[in-house]
C-alpha cells in the first residue's frame, strides 16, 4: 500500500521538477526569438559601425532651424560663439579615429591581469595621493560640466518638453559650452579608465 501511495505521488512530486527544467530549456530560444525580431541585420549594424560624419554635414545640421514643428530658441553667449567651429569638427575626428574605444576596451582586459600579477609580486602600491587629486579633477571636470549644459536642459525642457529635449539632433545642444562639455564627456570615458588601474594598483 505504501508503495502504490509513493508511487502515485512521484509524478506529481515529478511534475514542477519537469515543468521547470522544460521552461530553463525553452528560455534561450524563447529569448533569441523575440530578441531577433527586433535587433538590425548584419548589414545595417555594419553600415552603422562603417559610417562617418564629415564636417559638411555637422554644418547642415547645424542649419536646422526647427524640429517636428518647433522652433529652438535658446543660443550660447556670444563669448562662447568661438568654441562652436572646434566642436563642428569634432564629430568627423570621432568617426575617423573609431579605433580608439576599441584600443581602450583592448588595453582594459590586458591591464587587469597584468597589473594583479604586478602587485603580487611587487606589492600594493601607494596611490593615496595621486588618486586624490585625480578624483578631484574628474569631480571638477563633472561640475564644469553641469554648469555648461543645465541652463540648456532646463530652458529647452520649458520652451518645448520632454519629447523634443530627448529626441531632438545634436546640433541643438552642439554648441558653445554645452556642445564641448558633451563631447569632452563622452571622451572622458577613455581616461576614466585611470580608476581602474588606481584600484589594481592599490590591491582592491
Amino acid at each position: 500500500m505504501a508503495g502504490a501511495l509513493a508511487a502515485g505521488r512521484a509524478p506529481v512530486a515529478g511534475a514542477p521538477i519537469a515543468v521547470r527544467w522544460l521552461l530553463l530549456a525553452l528560455l534561450p530560444k524563447l529569448a533569441s526569438s523575440s530578441l531577433s525580431s527586433w535587433m538590425p541585420d548584419r548589414a545595417t549594424v555594419w553600415a552603422d559601425l562603417s559610417w562617418a560624419s564629415s564636417t559638411e554635414i555637422d554644418l547642415q545640421l547645424a542649419q536646422i532651424s526647427d524640429f517636428k514643428g518647433m522652433r529652438f530658441s535658446w543660443k550660447p553667449e556670444p563669448w562662447t560663439e568661438h568654441w562652436s567651429a572646434f566642436v563642428l569638427h569634432l564629430p568627423a575626428w570621432t568617426g575617423q579615429h573609431w579605433q580608439i574605444p576599441l584600443l581602450s576596451v583592448a588595453a582594459y582586459f590586458i591591464a587587469i591581469p597584468a597589473l594583479r600579477r604586478l602587485v603580487a609580486t611587487k606589492g600594493k602600491w601607494n596611490v593615496r595621493r595621486f588618486a586624490f587629486y585625480w578624483n578631484f579633477s574628474l569631480s571638477l571636470f563633472s561640475w564644469c560640466g553641469v554648469f555648461a549644459c543645465v541652463p540648456v536642459l532646463v530652458d529647452t525642457l520649458q520652451q518645448h518638453g520632454f519629447y523634443f529635449t530627448t529626441c531632438a539632433p545634436a546640433a541643438w545642444y552642439g554648441g558653445g559650452w554645452c556642445g564641448l562639455f558633451v563631447a569632452l564627456f563622452i571622451y572622458s570615458k577613455v581616461a576614466e579608465l585611470v580608476d581602474t588601474v588606481l584600484l589594481l594598483l592599490a590591491g582592491k
